[in-house]
């Protein structure tokens, strides 16, 4: 998935905007859902990784 994304460091100061690009999938028995992202902010790339899973007896 491809879309636009806005990022604030300070408040009430303007947002840096950039692309990003991103796969979601789900792994481990679908008990989590893997996000991986990529894109470029001020010009220089970045990249991150996210797990997000649910504690079925916690709910």
């Amino acid at each position: 998935m491809k879309g636009n994304t806005k990022t604030w460091f300070e408040k009430d100061v303007l947002p840096d905007e950039l692309s990003i690009v991103g796969q979601i999938s789900s792994i481990l028995g679908n008990r989590f859902i893997y996000y991986n992202y990529e894109g470029t902010l001020k010009g220089k790339f970045f990249e991150g990784k996210m797990f997000i899973g649910f504690n079925i007896p916690y709910n």
